[in-house]
This record gives C-alpha cells, sequence and structure tokens, in this order.
C-alpha cells in the first residue's frame, strides 16, 4: 500500500480552517460558473470555513458561500505544505495563504502581508522578538505572536 497517495473527498468532510487542494468539480451549469466567477477551478487551493448551514471557502482576498449539496460535489486533497511563518528556516521563502485568526492585526494587512504575498524569513532577534522578514524589497520587523497567526506555502 502507498502510504504516500493523496487522498480526495468532498470539501465538505474537512475540518474548520483546513487548507485543501481542488481536485475535481462534479457540478454543471449555472452553479458551475458561479464558481468559476469566484475563482475557484481544479488545481487552486483554498481554507474551508465549515458553517451550521453552508460552507464557506476562502479563496485568496476573497471569501464565499456554498450550499452543502454543492460543496459535497467539489473534491479536494489536503495541503501538506501549509506552515507558520516562525517555522520557516532563515532564508526560506513561502506564499502568504491564511491568517489563524478571522480579523488579522490592521498593522500586518497595512505592511502588505495578505494571502497572495511571498515572504522571506531573514532572522530572529536574540531574545527571539522581532521577527524579520523580507516582502516586496522591504524590510520589515513583526512580532512574534504576529507571525504565529500567519499560515505560508513553503517554497
Amino acid at each position: 500500500m502507498d502510504c504516500s497517495s493523496t487522498s480526495t473527498a468532498p470539501i465538505t468532510t474537512f475540518a474548520d480552517g483546513e487548507e485543501v487542494r481542488i481536485r475535481r468539480i462534479g457540478v454543471r451549469g449555472r452553479d458551475a460558473h458561479r464558481l468559476r466567477d469566484h475563482g475557484l477551478h481544479k488545481g487552486c487551493e483554498v481554507c474551508v470555513r465549515a458553517r451550521a448551514d453552508t460552507c464557506v471557502l476562502d479563496l485568496d482576498t476573497c471569501a464565499f458561500s456554498v450550499q452543502p449539496e454543492i460543496a459535497a460535489q467539489i473534491l479536494a486533497s489536503p495541503v501538506s505544505d501549509l506552515r507558520r511563518l516562525p517555522d520557516l528556516a532563515p532564508g526560506q521563502c513561502g506564499t502568504i495563504r491564511r491568517y489563524d485568526t478571522d480579523a488579522p492585526p490592521r498593522r500586518l494587512l497595512e505592511m502588505g502581508l495578505v494571502p497572495g504575498t511571498t515572504v522571506q524569513f531573514v532572522r530572529r532577534a536574540p531574545p527571539g522578538d522581532p521577527f524579520y522578514l523580507k516582502s516586496r524589497g522591504q524590510a520589515l520587523a513583526i512580532r512574534t505572536h504576529h507571525a504565529r497567526l500567519i499560515y505560508v506555502h513553503a517554497a
């Protein structure tokens, strides 16, 4: 048995906050067009936000809801290379995918640390704070507790 095989399941089966890669969209017609208009397509990565009566998908900087019967026809697999920003090695790059909160600190957003942005971990100060990184050609310093809110895909 190959344990490295990618498991595929409906997005309704994933936990709240789980990052997944879309493998197949089994809906047709108007519903398929609506999903494409939101940017959902095979191969894209989304964060699943479970709700009682709907499934909310975070796709880069937008979020949209999908009815459960449609969500059940969207197959995905977990994204395995997602990690917190402080878990990068010095010099390593990553692309911001999401925050571990529904309300990210405004200061981080104003600094341009939004989903889709590539960042490079530079170093940590000797006592562990602040956390130094580069983004869009700028050197930035942020508190470690803020850096822990950011999930990235390591490059």
